[in-house]
């Protein structure tokens, strides 16, 4: 029921009160649990802790560095986005029912973003280019919107035509948001649905292979898209060497980054080990291009903010993750779970692409401060750990 209400919340972004409000009834049963001590014992392992621990440390130390009202909001989407992560560790309910009404929610969510494609007062000029935005300010959050509704919708025990007919909505409205990063979690979702579950046996040895394929499949697909069906009013990509990293192509993102790069490289020592403070890529942006932006990218945010220490442990972190994704799946595949029933693959299906997002928009934005996307990440992330549901998959 949370992750519907943080998705109500993100759509009803102009009326504050209601995000404050998910924020309070996620951290009401966090304080409750940890006052009673009714912690039930999850799959944590020990490593993880103290590193997820010592991250969000980092950040503390980086906020009482420069406390204001700015980085105060920011240090409560990071921890909010771990108190979630601890719940999906936590997570006591039926699942299964839980996965069903976020699929259903999605479906409505997908056709309702459909019929507002047709509404003129649902675009936006970006530049020169007309832009989807539905009910978001940014044409990034309306994008990103599809891409989650889509991954819950595709798993939904619907009529393949059906489905297909959502996969191709959804397609038209990534393109019309011009939200160009979202076309390649688009091409991943939907090449991880149609792989078969063999995938996950032995992925480690795959990824060797895998990896790089898709690498060139979606390269060649953007390629051809941009160069060949793109319309008037799409930002479109070049793909020559010269201007594959001009501000045209990254909208500007080139300048912001090496702005930041620069700022930080003249820090002194200490802050470049453990940071600065979780306003300053704002301030390296304006001191060196005078723009008015934050990094623009999630591992430059964290580098800044935490130092080298705190990148690593970031990076780190989202491996073993993944890991425990691999190893996971492993499982499932060898007790032949995965075509037993459903559901196991449900969670490594959603976990997965959730996670390829969050890695892979994170080099364009701040992903780790949109609770919209940090919050369905960390849960099933989470569940990855959360002993009851692991034995509810090995026992069905």
């Amino acid at each position: 029921m949370i992750l519907i209400l943080r998705i109500l919340a993100d759509i009803l972004w102009f009326i504050k009160p209601v995000n404050i409000s998910v924020n309070i009834i996620l951290l009401i049963p966090f304080l409750r649990q940890i006052k009673r001590g009714k912690i039930r014992k999850s799959l944590l392992g020990q490593i993880l802790k103290y590193m997820v621990l010592i991250f969000l440390l980092l950040f503390i130390v980086s906020y009482c560095r420069d406390i204001s009202t700015g980085s105060t909001k920011l240090i409560f989407k990071i921890a909010f986005s771990f108190i979630m992560f601890y719940y999906g560790t936590q997570y006591k309910g039926d699942l299964e029912i839980f996965l069903k009404k976020i699929c259903n929610f999605s479906i409505i969510g997908l056709i309702t973003f459909f019929f507002l494609s047709f509404i003129p007062a649902s675009y936006q000029n970006w530049g020169d280019k007309n832009t989807f935005v539905g009910l978001y300010y940014f044409k990034t959050d309306m994008a990103l919107s599809i891409v989650i509704f889509l991954s819950f919708a595709i798993i939904d025990n619907i009529k393949k035509m059906y489905l297909f007919l959502l996969t191709i909505i959804s397609l038209y409205l990534i393109i019309i948001t011009n939200a160009r990063i979202h076309l390649l979690s688009f091409f991943f979702l939907i090449c991880l649905r149609v792989i078969p579950n063999s995938i996950f046996n032995n992925l480690r040895r795959k990824l060797l292979y895998v990896v790089p394929i898709f690498i060139f499949i979606s390269l060649l697909f953007l390629k051809l898209y941009f160069e060949h069906i793109a319309s008037a009013d799409t930002l479109k990509v070049s793909f020559s060497e010269e201007e594959l990293f001009s501000g045209e192509n990254t909208q500007g993102r080139n300048v912001i980054w090496l702005s930041v790069l620069d700022g930080f490289f003249k820090e002194n020592g200490i802050n470049k080990i453990v940071g600065t403070h979780l306003l300053q890529d704002e301030e390296y942006v304006y001191k060196y291009s005078k723009l008015s932006h934050n990094a623009h990218n999630g591992y430059l945010f964290v580098l800044v903010s935490t130092g080298v220490i705190g990148l690593l442990l970031f990076l780190i972190i989202i491996f073993i993750i993944f890991d425990r994704l691999i190893n996971l799946g492993q499982m499932m595949f060898d007790f032949n779970l995965l075509r037993k029933n459903e559901f196991s693959y449900k969670i490594l299906f959603i976990t997965i692409v959730h996670l390829f997002v969050f890695v892979i928009t994170n080099l364009t934005n701040n992903s780790i401060l949109f609770q919209q996307q940090t919050w369905f990440f960390m849960f099933f992330a989470g569940i990855l750990y959360n002993k009851k549901v692991i034995n509810q998959i090995i026992n069905l």
